[in-house]
């Protein structure tokens, strides 16, 4: 068991090793905020959390749980290029720098009315060199747009 052992802290030196990714820091500070007021809660008053949420809590809960994979995957995909590239590969984002947008250019039927036009700039990117690392767009804030050629 003993070689088990070594190869697994070989690997932690291994990953010690590696830089943190950009986000990690402020995750960690936004992790260690809302465990200090949960804390502070537990000291003020501390009532235990109910067994079953009623369904409004439940909605509000499942909402900020899902924003906050949301938010943890686009961090994620921003710090680690192989997790991008996933992304790349699913057409959810794109690798480019925007040279233009038009700004006064509506597209219609892309609002949460579909019978208005929403305001949007398409643009066209010019698309780097794969061996360059350039500025990369949200996996999930620009799902379903294409640059224009």
């Amino acid at each position: 068991m003993l070689p088990t052992w070594q190869l697994m802290w070989h690997g932690v030196r291994l990953l010690r090793e590696l830089p943190a990714g950009d986000h990690v820091a402020e995750r960690r500070a936004y992790d260690r905020r809302l465990f200090g007021e949960y804390g502070t809660y537990l000291d003020d008053d501390g009532r235990p959390q109910a067994r079953r949420d009623h369904a409004v809590g439940a909605a509000r809960r499942l909402a900020r749980m899902e924003e906050a994979q949301e938010r943890y995957d686009a961090e994620r995909a921003y710090d680690d290029p192989l997790v991008m590239a996933e992304y790349e590969l699913t057409g959810e984002a794109f690798t480019g720098v925007v040279t233009a947008r038009e700004e006064e250019r509506t597209i219609p039927g892309r609002g949460p009315d579909p019978r208005c036009g929403a305001r949007r700039s398409p643009c066209t990117a010019k698309f780097p060199c794969p061996w360059r690392r350039e500025r990369r767009s949200s996996p999930r804030q620009d799902r379903g747009r294409r640059p224009r050629s």
